[in-house]
């Protein structure tokens, strides 16, 4: 019974190794450091950790992965952006939490003060992420209109950037695709990156019924012996009581 047991238990392993792969690799979290002149769709963001002004506490970019992530850079100036808001507030409305995340980036670092974005995000009726570009993300996304809108996919590329006032359809459509894409995934990708695997299994079964036949004839085989030995010991027993 043991035996069955532990052959099982490895066959079943084995047959996990590649969707385990699978999980790891697709949620594994990859943002990397890019230069600005070279930012452009397709690349990983650009990690960075700041203050979130209503929580105080520190959130990163990479915190989000597994997410669509809209980045909002905007100022407490800025008409469009205040324009912007609304249309940002249906999309967070439109997802759930699980779905998008929406980052807003004041980039006035060295003339507003923490309180003041606070209060603007309130009478704003901001109810996502806000935090202050203490970091010069401006700079590194070369951001030169705002409102400027990053769209990063759940492996954290980017797939869209729109500048000035986008309109929610826009925006919606460019989420779904990219959340569509994500549910969609073909399965050729698994299979190539996990088919060493279905080479290895049918080795990793031989192997294992090789040791539950090899086990299986030793148990036999110990059984065989001692029941010999049993009998030896009877047939002793008979005739000493024969020679009384």
């Amino acid at each position: 019974m043991k035996s069955k047991i532990f052959l099982l238990a490895i066959i079943l392993f084995g047959s996990l190794i590649p969707f385990i792969t699978f999980v790891t690799s697709s949620t594994n979290n990859q943002t990397i450091l890019l230069e600005p002149e070279n930012i452009k769709e397709g690349d990983f963001g650009i990690d960075w950790t700041l203050k979130e002004i209503f929580s105080n506490r520190a959130i990163s970019f990479r915190d989000y992965y597994g997410k669509v992530v809209i980045l909002d850079f905007f100022a407490t100036w800025c008409g469009p952006c205040i324009e912007s808001f609304g249309i940002l507030r249906d999309l967070n409305d439109y997802y759930s939490s699980s779905q998008i995340a929406i980052i807003s980036i004041d980039i006035e670092y060295t003339e507003k003060t923490e309180a003041e974005i606070e209060q603007f995000a309130q009478d704003n009726e901001i109810d996502w992420n806000v935090v202050i570009d203490s970091v010069s993300l401006a700079d590194d996304y070369s951001v030169l209109t705002i409102p400027t809108f990053f769209i990063f996919d759940q492996k954290q590329k980017l797939v869209k950037i729109y500048t000035g006032v986008t309109n929610f359809s826009t925006m919606k459509k460019t989420i779904d695709d990219t959340l569509d894409n994500s549910l969609q995934r073909p399965i050729s990708e698994f299979w190539s990156n996990n088919w060493y695997w279905f080479v290895i299994l049918p080795f990793i079964a031989i192997i294992s019924t090789v040791i539950f036949v090899q086990r299986r004839r030793i148990v036999q085989q110990q059984y065989e012996e001692r029941k010999k030995k049993i009998d030896e010991l009877k047939q002793r027993e008979r005739k000493r009581k024969l020679q009384r």
